[in-house]
C-alpha cells in the first residue's frame, strides 16, 4: 500500500472526525452524569438533552462506519478506535468504573471493526451492509457509555443524601391531591387545606425512604437498567438513520475524489470431483 501525503492527510483526518465525534458524545454522558435527575422528569430541558444525545450518537456510528471502511491498514483502524477509547477516559475521567467502561467499549469497537473488515472483504462489489448488520456491537458501546455515566451521577446522589422520591412521581401525587379536593369542593365539602398536603406529602416521603433505605445500593442499577431498556428500544428503531447517510456520504466521497473504486483480482479455492 503506498503512501502519498493527499492519503496520509486524508487518514488523520478521518481519526480526528472520529476522535471529535466521540469527544462530543462523551461531553453529552457527562451532561447526563451531573444532570441525571432530567432523566426523572419529563421537561423540555430532557427532551434537548435526548435530542444531542441522539444527534451525538448519529455523529459516532456515520464517522465509526467511514473509519472502519476505508482506513488501512487494518491496525491503524484499530488504533483510531483506541484513541477514541483514550477520549472517552480524559472526558468521563480515570474513576474504575469509567476505566472498565472504556475497555468494554474499545473491545466492542474492535469488533465492530473487525466484523465490518470481515464483511467487506467477503462482498464482491462495495456496499455499506456490512456497517448495518454489525452495527450493534457499536451502539451498544455507547449505550454502555451513557448508563455508567447516569449510573454514577445518581449512586453519587443516594450515597450523599439518601434515595428520595423522584420529583415527578411527587408532582403526580400533588395533581391527584388536587383532583381529589376539586372532587371534594365539588360535593360541597370541606377542601383539604395546602398545608394538610403538605403534611401527607412529606409522610409519604418519609415512610417511603424508610422502606426503600435497605436497598439504596440497588436501586441505581435498576434505575440503570430502566434507561438502557428504553434508548436500546429508541436507538433500534433509528438505527437506519446513520445507514443512510452512510449511502449517501460514500457517493459524495466518490463524486469530490476523496475516495476511489479499486478492482482487486483473487484466487478461489473449491473441491470438485477429480
Amino acid at each position: 500500500m503506498e503512501w502519498s501525503a493527499g492519503r496520509i492527510v486524508k487518514t488523520v483526518s478521518l481519526i480526528l472526525f472520529l476522535v471529535a465525534a466521540t469527544v462530543f458524545f462523551d461531553q453529552i454522558g457527562t451532561q447526563i452524569e451531573q444532570k441525571y435527575d432530567l432523566v426523572l422528569s419529563p421537561t423540555a430541558e430532557l427532551r434537548d438533552l435526548a435530542l444531542k444525545l441522539f444527534v451525538a450518537m448519529i455523529l459516532v456510528a456515520v464517522t465509526a462506519g467511514l473509519a472502519a471502511t476505508l482506513i488501512r491498514p487494518l491496525w491503524l483502524c484499530l488504533t483510531a478506535f483506541g484513541l477514541s477509547a483514550a477520549a472517552l477516559v480524559c472526558i468521563l475521567g480515570l474513576e474504575p468504573l469509567n476505566v472498565i467502561a472504556a475497555i468494554v467499549y474499545l473491545l466492542l469497537t474492535w469488533m465492530y471493526v473487525l466484523e465490518v473488515a470481515n464483511g467487506m472483504d467477503e462482498r464482491i462489489h462495495f456496499s455499506v451492509k456490512p456497517i448495518a448488520e454489525v452495527q450493534t456491537f457499536l451502539m451498544l458501546a455507547l449505550l454502555l457509555v451513557i448508563g455508567v455515566c447516569f449510573y454514577s451521577g445518581y449512586a453519587d446522589e443516594i450515597r450523599l443524601k439518601g434515595f428520595s422520591i423522584p420529583e415527578p412521581i411527587l408532582n403526580m401525587w400533588d395533581v391527584t391531591m388536587a383532583g381529589i379536593q376539586k372532587m371534594v369542593m365539588g360535593e360541597g365539602g370541606a377542601a383539604p387545606k395546602p398545608e394538610e398536603l403538605a403534611k401527607i406529602r412529606q409522610a409519604l416521603q418519609e415512610q417511603v425512604t424508610q422502606q426503600v433505605r435497605p436497598y439504596e445500593p440497588y436501586i441505581p442499577v435498576l434505575m440503570t437498567i430502566s434507561l438502557l431498556w428504553m434508548l436500546y428500544t429508541a436507538v433500534s428503531l433509528l438505527s437506519w438513520v446513520p445507514i443512510l447517510i452512510l449511502r449517501l456520504v460514500f457517493p459524495m466521497l466518490a463524486a469530490l475524489r476523496v475516495t476511489t473504486i479499486i478492482t482487486e483480482d483473487r484466487q478461489v479455492q473449491r473441491v470438485t470431483l477429480s
